[in-house]
């Protein structure tokens, strides 16, 4: 199988608004998160992040499918962030492999949003910080007034 990787664009913004929300919410690390506001939410917290620097970049096949996606950041020391990681659902593991060759770095980082498959997919060079997260989303805000 080809793929390719590339920048996403505001045309793939809904799909990973719409990933992010419905895995994250229903992790159990996700905490007394009640869904009647879960969407709304979580859906300002991804759109803070992306205001204060972080980016996305997602995998394709021939076809142009998506396949799975990442938002990354750096902290100031240039270490590497992941925020969350989507891999769509029911791919061999030969292209899970690849997909995660192409979308996380090979020498870990910090991870800020946990779910059971984002720590098990990532491995153990990969450390959970979810207050760098929150500390990005309060600078846009501080940035904005």
């Amino acid at each position: 199988m080809k793929l390719s990787e590339r920048a996403l664009g505001p045309n793939e913004q809904n799909l990973v608004l719409a990933t992010w929300v419905k895995v994250f919410r229903t992790s159990p690390y996700a905490g007394c998160l009640p869904n009647h506001v879960s969407t709304a939410l979580l859906t300002r917290c991804v759109v803070d992040l992306l205001a204060a620097g972080a980016t996305l970049r997602g995998v394709f096949d021939e076809a142009d499918n998506c396949l799975g996606w990442v938002c990354e950041d750096l902290t100031e020391d240039s270490v590497p962030v992941i925020h969350y990681i989507y891999l769509k659902p029911r791919q061999s593991q030969a292209a899970l492999d690849e997909i995660r060759a192409r979308l996380v770095p090979a020498d870990g980082g910090i991870y800020t949003y946990r779910t059971k498959d984002i720590t098990d997919f990532l491995g153990y060079q990969w450390k959970h910080r979810p207050g760098f997260a929150r500390a990005r989303s309060n600078k846009h805000e501080t940035t904005q007034e």
